[in-house]
């Protein structure tokens, strides 16, 4: 008997359909629990945040290897007691090669670091302390939020920034360190000579502001590149927070050792 060509083709299809179906259901049937997992820490500006801000926290977290696989990032607001809890959670992978764990292959034993930014809301004015799990037990961090003195997000015109590069890794023995921010800018502003902003223990904080020149302009966009050189602080973790508009920021992790 003769098939077709187009026979052979649909017969192709149900095949492939039937794999497809086959590794999912390969997939589903692996074997996983679901863990907490220590954080090496949380970051956020202990001041800046008004109480019509959409509050931001940072987790600076690691998977122990390759069997974890990061999935949600919990936070719980108490706020009778101004108490939040971050509690980083992750998928176990439990069969195979990953039920014992110290036997595993050497390349899949590297811890893989993640940074996750956590959407916490608008919170009432007040101090509050962040709690979270480490290796060496919870940590606490103060997080304080002032009334806002406008009904505006920002009390001050921030430039669009979109992105901020720095070095994973800032040597303790240079004096300054170099800091590269993107984003854009109405073609009829500029961007202050004067970067407001502060380091307050280990979160460093930039205020690009915008310089208004006056009078009619196009509503359009144009990019900026902006050079930055900041005082190295102390040996440790840090975070660089550059305030954008409408109350938001752009996040980054570094190390200075």
């Amino acid at each position: 008997m003769k098939i077709s060509q187009k026979m052979v083709l649909f017969l192709m299809g149900l095949s492939a359909l039937s794999f497809q179906a086959n590794a999912g259901q390969a997939l589903e049937n692996i074997e996983k629990s679901k863990v907490e997992v220590p954080v090496y820490g949380v970051f956020a500006p202990e001041f800046g945040f008004d109480d019509n801000d959409d509050v931001q926290l940072v987790v600076d977290g690691y998977l122990p290897n390759s069997c974890y696989q990061k999935t949600k990032t919990q936070v719980t607001v108490n706020r009778e007691t101004q108490q939040i809890l971050v509690q980083q959670y992750a998928n176990k992978d439990e069969s195979d090669v990953c039920k014992n764990e110290d036997t595993l292959p050497s390349e899949m034993k590297v811890p893989l670091s993640f940074m996750s930014e956590v959407e916490v809301g608008e919170l009432s004015e007040g101090k509050y302390t962040v709690q979270f799990n480490t290796l060496q037990g919870v940590k606490e961090r103060q997080l304080n939020i002032e009334k806002a003195k406008t009904r505006n997000i920002d009390n001050t015109d921030y430039v669009i920034t979109s992105n901020v590069f720095v070095k994973s890794v800032v040597s303790a023995n240079e004096p300054e360190f170099d800091v590269n921010l993107t984003g854009y800018l109405s073609p009829c502003a500029g961007i202050s000579n004067k970067l407001n902003g502060a380091i307050v223990n280990d979160v460093i904080i930039l205020l690009p502001e915008v310089i208004k020149s006056g009078g009619v302009c196009l509503p359009v966009a144009q990019d900026f590149t902006l050079d930055v050189k900041l005082k190295t602080p102390p040996a440790g973790r840090y975070l660089l927070h550059i305030r954008s508009v409408n109350g938001t920021a752009v996040n980054r992790l570094f190390t200075v050792k």
